[in-house]
């Protein structure tokens, strides 16, 4: 099983173009990563959210499991 890779273009004026699909560009339509290359990019990325929590909030590890949860999510999808 494979991931796609996503992602975002720049148009001549470099600005990115959020209407992007990458199947429109042969290039990028064929890139895939392997499922234990975006498992362990995953990883590294929770790992490093989780890490930032704790240091902008001291009693991260002590709240309950269901508001860390919310601010893992959070962290991962706001950026």
């Amino acid at each position: 099983m494979t991931s796609f890779l996503w992602f975002r273009k720049k148009d001549s004026s470099n600005k990115t173009v959020s209407n992007f699909d990458p199947k429109d560009d042969p290039k990028l339509d064929k890139l895939i990563l392997d499922t234990a290359v975006s498992d362990r990019l995953l990883d590294n990325r929770l790992r490093v959210d989780v890490r930032d929590l704790r240091r902008k909030f001291p009693g991260f590890d002590s709240a309950p499991v269901e508001a860390q949860q919310a601010l893992l999510d959070m962290a991962f999808n706001l950026g």
